[in-house]
């Protein structure tokens, strides 16, 4: 009787164990948010890293948790790349990007696996000459909630991104997330 007590308090240690370890990465992201941010397709493509971007008037209508209205340019060595605008401030959920002189429209609001709603801030960049995304801001939200800002970077090529969650901010390294 002992020893069937002792295997079952270890196979219940174990699979304690084993659950805790594969639900929350070393960053403390857990697996579902982790494929989320890992995963995210890019809004914008450039040839290389190491552009700059320049914002104008950026607001929003209506303590919005999107833009609403302003211009993000990206552009290097003085040579635009592409420009976002968030509108003239109408609530709209729209934003429209313009590269190589073809304008297309975006929602700022989508819908996300795992049940969270992604709400693109900034435009996520990603760069032919990096593996990860260069520059962007997502914020997540579940069940009407923000849980999380994430911040890709300021179009620099590293596996850097930042986390903004009501237990402060942290600086975590994409590639610890695969």
């Amino acid at each position: 009787m002992k020893i069937n007590i002792l295997k079952l308090t270890t196979l219940t240690l174990a699979a304690v164990a084993i659950l805790n370890f594969s639900s929350c990465n070393k960053n403390g992201i857990t697996d579902e948010f982790s494929d989320l941010v890992y995963t995210q397709e890019a809004d914008l493509t450039f040839e290389e890293s190491s552009y700059d971007i320049s914002t104008e008037n950026l607001s929003n209508t209506d303590n919005s948790t999107y833009y609403t209205e302003g211009v993000i340019t990206y552009s290097k060595n003085g040579t635009e790349l592409a420009k976002v605008d968030f509108g003239n401030g109408i609530n709209d959920e729209d934003y429209s990007i313009k590269k190589e002189g073809i304008i297309k429209g975006y929602k700022l609001k989508k819908a996300a696996k795992y049940n969270y709603e992604k709400v693109i801030v900034q435009p996520i960049v990603k760069t032919i000459d990096c593996d990860y995304p260069t520059s962007g801001v997502v914020d997540f939200f579940k069940g009407g909630v923000w849980v999380a800002t994430i911040d890709f970077g300021d179009g620099t090529c590293d596996e850097f991104a930042t986390k903004t969650t009501n237990d402060g901010v942290e600086t975590f390294n994409i590639s610890d997330l695969k």
